[in-house]
């Protein structure tokens, strides 16, 4: 039998469990967390002067606008690039897409890369994705630290928002991670119709339903009456798409408010890249580095952790969403990464972050990349065409000229070689040998065929002017030329519209000799094959080049010929890594053809 004091002893422990137990179920303390819960939203193509927050008056987003209103709002946000894949996969891992890897539909994340769902589950978080895109599927890396994963490509804002809202519901007592997705603002712009008919403008006669057919027909119609009434009607879609996402996002918060989840849950809202719409003479988005693809929405609202109505004027990137949100929920961070946390500005204990910014593409033609540095940005892209505009290096001063109308490189070459150079420096880009065919229009009748042969790899190929259309079934489709390179060591092309154009390619190892064999009309014209100029020649349409072939005069192949030189160009480092780890992604037959129709792929 115990001992007084022993039964003294026991009883303590008693009444200490019980009242411990009793304060638990008062103050609710069991189910409390050790951090709010994180939601997440990603709006595809959402450019940010349509939210009401960043200066629009349409009047499209009274939600995100309340976020803002009543949050922290980031007015000079900047995409790392401007097509779904490569941003987010920096939003997630606070890398630049040269550093993560994921450049191009047939590459994945690095996996070495930590993304953010990684680090909030080893955090203890409930997590849970839900998004609508191929681009964002577990096969390119995005499924990694999720538990719950759902993907339906395409699939319409409300039916994302009520899955989502259905898992927070589930999932409500431990703290938990959401990401949402939504697709809708991309193309094809098709809102309800009743949103539809709501912004349709009263002055276009025309039926424009907004397809890839009806922004390609923009494109190649431009500026004609038609296709400036066409822009219009596209303008009015996109602005309907934009509503309704609003709208149900007003739901998903309403549901938060509900389940009391609403001022202990850390929301952030951003877009992935915007769009264009022939500011610049291009439409839809993934071609070019102008500000209309690059500035998005970044909003985040926490009531009880953030300042109300605070605009944060510091040049930022969704490189820095996962950095910050770490440091705001108090967690270690991911080391070598390149975003920084912004914590240390919206809480005033920095006034600016000493960096530069980078966004970078490789869609459709060489490697691009700008670099902002104080509102001074610095364009890099070797000559080529899209749908015949124009593309080369340039330079703009943003706070004087927000709308990139003036090229700044030939008055102002210094700050050009400035930014060039700390671009440059950064190691992310390598300066490679580049070789390049060209040919000039010739005699109908008289096609231009050709062979190229490494006993290296082709790493590097792009045309000098790609013009897309569409074909009968609305697909992308590339109309100048049609070539062959799904060889590593081996391309063909044929050039029967004798329009002059040409191809830019790299090869690895960067020495590997060049076997061409060029034909005019099905025959051997070597005096027509100009190499570097119009002095020298091969002995035949068969010949290998291995050295250096410098361009005497302009880049002007002769009439129904060839003219073939070599120089260097910077090139995206994963470039030559391709060579090494090839495509890991494969794409199956249906989801290229889906690709096409969205306007992705050719």
């Amino acid at each position: 039998m115990p001992d007084t004091t022993s039964k003294r002893l026991y009883c303590g422990l008693l009444f200490c469990l019980a009242a411990f137990t009793f304060c638990l179920a008062l103050t609710g303390c069991a189910k409390s967390p050790n951090h709010p819960n994180v939601l997440l939203i990603s709006v595809d193509t959402l450019r940010a002067d349509r939210l009401g927050c960043y200066g629009s008056k349409e009047g499209l987003t009274g939600m995100m606008d309340f976020w803002a209103q009543r949050g922290v709002r980031f007015s000079n946000t900047w995409a790392p690039a401007p097509w779904t894949l490569p941003s987010h996969a920096s939003a997630f891992t606070g890398l630049y897409p040269t550093e993560h890897r994921a450049i191009d539909e047939k590459i994945n994340i690095d996996k070495n890369a930590k993304l953010l769902s990684e680090a909030l589950k080893d955090a203890g978080f409930q997590t849970g994705a839900f998004v609508s895109h191929y681009y964002l599927g577990q096969e390119y890396g995005f499924g990694r630290g999720f538990d719950d994963f759902y993907i339906k490509p395409d699939a319409k804002a409300d039916e994302m928002v009520s899955r989502t809202a259905r898992w927070i519901q589930k999932h409500k007592e431990k703290p938990f991670f959401a990401f949402l997705h939504l697709f809708d603002p991309h193309t094809p712009y098709q809102p309800p119709v009743d949103i539809a008919k709501k912004h349709y403008p009263a002055d276009v006669n025309l039926l424009v339903t907004g397809t890839t057919k009806d922004i390609m027909d923009v494109v190649h119609e431009w500026p004609s009456d038609t296709a400036q009434k066409k822009l219009k009607a596209l303008q009015s879609l996109y602005a309907g798409e934009i509503e309704f996402v609003d709208k149900q996002l007003e739901v998903l918060f309403k549901s938060l408010q509900d389940n009391k989840l609403d001022r202990n849950t850390i929301i952030i809202l951003f877009a992935d890249h915007g769009e264009e719409f022939m500011e610049h003479g291009l439409m839809e988005h993934g071609f070019t580095l102008y500000q209309e693809q690059l500035h998005v929405p970044f909003i985040w609202y926490y009531p009880a952790g953030l300042p109300a109505g605070q605009t944060v004027e510091e040049p930022s990137s969704l490189i820095d969403l996962m950095p910050t949100l770490l440091d705001l929920l108090g967690l270690p961070p991911v080391d070598n990464i390149s975003g920084r946390s912004l914590m240390p500005v919206v809480r005033g204990q920095e006034k600016s972050i000493n960096r530069y910014l980078l966004s970078e593409t490789t869609r459709q033609g060489p490697d691009r990349v700008t670099l902002i540095r104080d509102f001074e940005k610095y364009l890099y892209s070797p000559p080529f065409r899209l749908n015949s505009r124009n593309f080369g290096e340039m330079l703009f001063n943003l706070r004087n000229d927000p709308g990139e109308k003036t090229d700044l490189l030939p008055t102002d070459p210094e700050t050009g070689a400035k930014l060039s150079g700390e671009l440059f420096a950064s190691g992310l880009y390598v300066h490679r040998r580049a070789w390049h065919l060209r040919w000039g229009k010739g005699d109908k009748g008289q096609p231009l065929k050709g062979e190229l042969r490494t006993n290296g790899k082709f790493i590097y190929l792009y045309k000098n002017n790609t013009i897309y259309s569409t074909d009968d079934k609305g697909l992308m489709t590339s109309m100048e030329f049609p070539w062959d390179k799904k060889d590593d060591n081996k391309v063909t092309f044929v050039n029967n519209p004798n329009e002059e154009n040409g191809i830019s390619f790299m090869t690895e190892p960067e020495t590997a000799p060049i076997t061409f064999q060029l034909l005019v009309g099905g025959k051997e014209s070597p005096a027509n094959i100009w190499l570097g100029g119009s002095g020298k020649h091969p002995t035949s349409g068969l010949f290998t080049l291995n050295e250096t072939v410098e361009l005497t005069g302009q880049p002007q192949p002769p009439a129904g010929g060839y003219l073939i030189w070599s120089d260097s160009l910077w090139v995206n480092a994963k470039q030559v890594l391709r060579s090494e780890v090839g495509d890991p992604i494969k794409l199956a037959p249906e989801v290229v053809e889906h690709l096409r129709s969205l306007g992705y792929i050719q």
